[in-house]
């Protein structure tokens, strides 16, 4: 009989604009606006957010592995 993988207890990400949202084993942190104004330049919101993200994560980093992805 093959083990169930439990959910990980993801960390609070409380940040104005972002919403954290559980998928199986991964958490999607979805942005309610656009993070660029054009190409690859972040727009101003977008890095002030970033980085409270990151803040918040920060604690947890030896538990959970980062990954990003844009479309």
């Amino acid at each position: 009989m093959a083990a169930t993988l439990d959910a990980p207890a993801w960390p609070e990400v409380t940040v104005p604009g972002v919403q954290a949202r559980p998928v199986g084993r991964t958490l999607a942190l979805v942005f309610d606006y656009g993070l660029f104004v054009q190409r690859t330049e972040f727009a101003e919101r977008a890095r002030r957010d970033l980085r409270l993200v990151a803040a918040q994560l920060r604690p947890h980093m030896a538990r959970f592995r980062i990954e990003i992805e844009g479309h």
